[in-house]
């Protein structure tokens, strides 16, 4: 029978961006590899990788689906006016509603 052996842990310090593509799964990571160009040996920060894949995401949502979820955007309960305000500007901006309808 073989022995058992024992390892001692050990820790692994990694850079903001290594932790970040360890945290990736496969399609998304492939994604910041090739769509991107963000390669493994890039010094790219992390929050800049992560300013890419929302770029790119966006880039991927139907307009026109952003414009019902504006359409059917209503005051939840526990919801200040300030907050319903704040959301509904948000899904303004993302329906890319010209500045008439926006302003309505």
């Amino acid at each position: 029978m073989g022995q058992l052996r024992l390892l001692k842990p050990t820790v692994v310090l990694l850079s903001g961006g290594a932790a970040l593509r360890l945290s990736l799964d496969i399609t998304m990571l492939q994604t910041v590899e090739v769509a991107l160009n963000f390669t493994s040996n890039n010094t790219t920060l992390p929050s800049e990788i992560l300013d890419a894949i929302a770029d790119h995401i966006r880039l991927k949502r139907n307009l026109a689906l952003d414009r019902v979820a504006f359409e059917e955007c209503h005051q939840s309960a526990n919801e200040t006016c300030n907050e319903f305000f704040l959301r509904l500007k948000r899904l303004t901006e993302t329906a890319e509603l010209c500045a008439r309808c926006s302003d309505e």
